[in-house]
């Protein structure tokens, strides 16, 4: 017979977590009188319960998957710095060649002749015979292809298009920073500095728009 607690009593709990029970159980808030169990002998029965609390199994991590973990964004990050180090060291090199030549000289021109050295870069590595077959356009696509990294490559195609937006994103803010009138309490970024920073901008923007442009046509 059981009895159900009066109100004045303690709210007693109990509970099983990651337990085996085996064998008869009685789980009650109180118990008046003797407990007697009637059963067949039919073998033993057994049963697992886990029951931790909840969120534990997600949250629990060992030491070695939190290092492999580390290790993926290492690499990750690593993939990242490898494909971005193309467009930049090229920037680089063709950014400060054009201003030691034409040092004084006004921002559009020497930005006029950053483009043309880029142009003439893209020739060289451009797989000519494309031209009679896909035009000019087809001609600039083929060479791009040759400059895209593996990894933007193998890149799918939502994590392409957030590397699309944050291009755009962040060259519109740059130009912005170059046309705009300096304020009182700041200066204009050097043109060296603002032709490199657009330079590799575009470069690596069009190599992830036609990746992307590349992936959708496979898709």
């Amino acid at each position: 017979m059981s009895r159900r607690p009066s109100d004045d009593q303690p709210n007693v709990r109990n509970s099983v977590e990651n337990s085996t029970v085996s064998g008869q159980v009685v789980q009650a808030g109180s118990i008046s009188g003797g407990v007697h169990h009637h059963t067949t002998n039919v073998g033993s029965q057994h049963f697992t319960v886990n029951v931790g609390a909840p969120g534990h199994a997600a949250n629990a991590r060992s030491p070695k998957a939190a290092a492999r973990q580390t290790w993926a964004g290492v690499v990750l990050h690593a993939k990242l710095a490898a494909a971005l180090a193309p467009p930049f060291l090229l920037s680089l090199v063709v950014v400060s060649t054009v201003s030691f030549l034409t040092r004084g000289a006004h921002l559009g021109v020497q930005l006029f002749l950053v483009v043309t050295v880029l142009a003439l870069v893209l020739a060289l590595i451009a797989p000519w015979p494309v031209l009679r077959e896909r035009g000019i356009t087809g001609l600039l696509g083929a060479a791009l292809d040759r400059t895209i990294p593996r990894f933007v490559k193998a890149l799918p195609l939502h994590a392409l298009v957030q590397f699309g937006v944050y291009v755009v994103a962040w060259t519109a803010l740059w130009v912005f920073a170059i046309v705009r009138e300096p304020s009182a309490n700041s200066e204009r970024p050097e043109a060296a500095t603002s032709i490199f920073v657009f330079t590799f901008l575009v470069l690596f923007g069009a190599q992830t728009g036609r990746a992307i442009a590349l992936r959708r046509r496979v898709g």
